[in-house]
């Protein structure tokens, strides 16, 4: 017998009320982190990524840039840490999302996949700025976007579920 979230009991709502209310914490304070980094423009993002823009009259024997191009060393080891991390974010989101009664069909599909799709565009389109064109920083900024808001959707909904909708009691008469 499944259950939907309004209807599991209190212990196991708790649980997963402060598991998403911790994790929604911390994926806002990556946010911040980005809002800190990139002042969440498309120059920023650039910038972050694929270094400062050098004009003719730099020369490396007196000027020195602020922000160096990013290695592909260290682009690997970004993207390494962020895909496990971010897939496991919504691997267990997505696992609670599905227990909602509140979206469910395609839409209810579409959220629960979506934040994969942009995991990889995400986290591929810094490979992308750094070694091909600073205008994949519109790829970043756009499925950035849209994971974070596919993320804060799915937690919205099931602590709605887990905090105001409740379990309709049966009567033994019908």
């Amino acid at each position: 017998m499944t259950k939907n979230l309004y209807e599991i009991n209190s212990s196991l709502k708790t649980l997963l009320i402060c598991f998403l209310v911790v994790l929604s914490i911390g994926v806002a304070l990556g946010i911040l982190y980005i809002y800190l980094t990139t002042s969440m423009t498309i120059e920023g993002t650039e910038i972050r990524y694929a270094g400062d823009i050098v004009s003719d009259e730099y020369d490396p024997e007196i000027d020195v840039l602020e922000n160096y191009p990013k290695s592909f060393t260290e682009l690997v080891s970004h993207a390494h840490k962020h895909v496990v991390q971010f897939t496991f974010i919504f691997f267990l989101t997505a696992l609670i999302f599905e227990r909602n009664s509140i979206v469910s069909g395609k839409l209810k599909r579409f959220l629960m996949i979506e934040g994969f799709i942009s995991i990889i565009l995400t986290f591929g389109g810094f490979f992308l700025i750094r070694f091909l064109s600073r205008d994949f920083s519109y790829l970043v900024i756009f499925s950035s976007s849209l994971m974070y808001l596919t993320f804060f959707l799915m937690v919205s909904f099931c602590l709605y579920e887990l905090f105001f909708k409740k379990s309709q009691k049966r009567s033994l008469n019908g």
